[in-house]
């Protein structure tokens, strides 16, 4: 992003406004990523409980219920959204 700044400052009229749309771009995509994304998980994850993890439970035999962790022994889980 920085990289930009020196031909979007003498570039010409046609580099000009292209650098400033991507330094503009990069700015709002970063700032979205770096604390729109987990406010909206913080909400939607962590307060809500919107998403649940749910871990599979081994049976009397030892065999896991299915799913992606059958035979598994890593505690994977299944994710379930839950409609309130």
């Amino acid at each position: 992003m920085l990289a930009l700044f020196p031909l979007a400052l003498h570039g010409g009229p046609l580099w000009e406004a292209l650098c400033f749309a991507q330094i503009g771009g990069l700015v709002l995509a970063t700032a979205v990523t770096l604390f729109i994304v987990p406010v909206f998980y913080s909400i939607f994850v962590l307060d809500r409980k919107f998403i649940r993890w749910e871990e599979s439970v081994a049976t009397a035999s030892g065999v896991y219920g299915g799913g992606c962790c059958s035979g598994r022994d890593d505690g994977c889980g299944s994710i379930r959204i839950v409609n309130q």
